[in-house]
């Protein structure tokens, strides 16, 4: 058996992961594993034949990051197939990824937070884009969040599902483009504390979703019950429309043009800058352990110790 043979009915036989990763990691397979090692017998797969597949990718210009993945997703199918019996070692775990240089991320600054809301301020994206700043909760939580789990007398909500694009071909409803997934790991699972302003925002939502279902009567359509964010008819919200509207809504208003993501870093970076506990941080984040905030948000951190080793200086210096 080759190893093109093996990934591919590995993944065509993988139920475990996503349908959007699935697809991710089949892209991978067919288009940088398979020309490069494909024909390699699995058996016979080394350590050597990952590096250099690894190092002539690189060459021809593919990413370092996108690199790292695909080789990823081959020691992840081998790991699967050691634990089976079929090899005896997993080269690709054997096998150095490429070094990636980290780019350097910009922190949003209060006043630059501040200036976000205000650009959105009384646009149905005001709840969405203030949801993210204010509880860093990433844009598919946002958007599969529902009334249900939203208690805004006790000012509290659960993180229980992701809001997920369906494929073209796999829609039933031309208009229904998503659904309702699990949370990304067992700590997305999470019940989050919501600050006044939020609260106020997520009470303006719900009377303006109230006030779009009176107007359009039986025409209001409801294809995912009770979400919090909805389009005017009652749909669910596209969310490449979101990401879209929220760039363009920046460069309108002369701001620094970011991802729609950077606000759920923005909600990390200004949490630890006020004095929040990293363990905190990484529980409302919802990442599967603290090392991943810690490293993800290494910069800031790292900024935060020199500001106290200076303060302490000033201290005993009496200065």
């Amino acid at each position: 058996q080759t190893v093109g043979d093996f990934l591919s009915a590995w993944i065509e036989g993988e139920t475990s992961i996503r349908p959007t990763t699935a697809r991710r990691y089949r892209g991978l397979i067919d288009n940088q594993l398979i020309p490069l090692i494909g024909r390699v017998k699995l058996a016979q797969l080394t350590p050597q034949h990952v590096s250099i597949a690894m190092r002539r990718a690189a060459a021809g210009g593919l990413a370092p990051r996108t690199v790292n993945h695909a080789r990823a997703v081959l020691r992840s199918a081998l790991a699967d197939a050691q634990r089976w019996g079929t090899i005896s070692r997993n080269a690709a775990a054997l096998a150095e990824p490429l070094e990636v240089s980290a780019a350097k991320q910009v922190p949003v600054r209060p006043e630059e937070a501040r200036a976000i809301l205000a650009t959105f301020r009384g646009t149905d994206l005001e709840a969405v884009v203030g949801t993210a700043l204010y509880l860093g909760m990433r844009q598919g939580e946002i958007l599969g969040l529902r009334w249900a789990d939203v208690d805004l007398e006790r000012k509290v909500l659960r993180v229980t599902g992701a809001l997920q694009r369906v494929p073209r071909a796999e829609r039933r409803d031309p208009e229904v483009m998503a659904k309702i997934v699990e949370p990304k790991t067992k700590r997305s699972r999470r019940s989050l504390r919501i600050p006044l302003p939020l609260v106020e925002l997520l009470a303006v939502q719900r009377q303006r979703q109230q006030a779009d279902r009176l107007r359009l009567g039986s025409a209001w359509s409801e294809p995912i019950a009770g979400l919090v964010f909805t389009r005017p008819t009652g749909y669910p919200v596209e969310p490449t429309g979101v990401t879209h509207r929220f760039e363009d809504g920046l460069r309108r208003a002369g701001l620094p043009v970011r991802r729609f993501h950077d606000l759920r870093h923005a909600a990390a970076t200004l949490m630890l800058a006020s004095g929040t506990e990293l363990k905190v941080v990484s529980s409302v984040l919802g990442h599967s352990t603290i090392g991943i905030t810690a490293d993800t948000y290494a910069d800031v951190l790292q900024e935060l110790h020199d500001d106290a080793a200076d303060r302490l200086a000033r201290l005993i210096g009496g200065t």
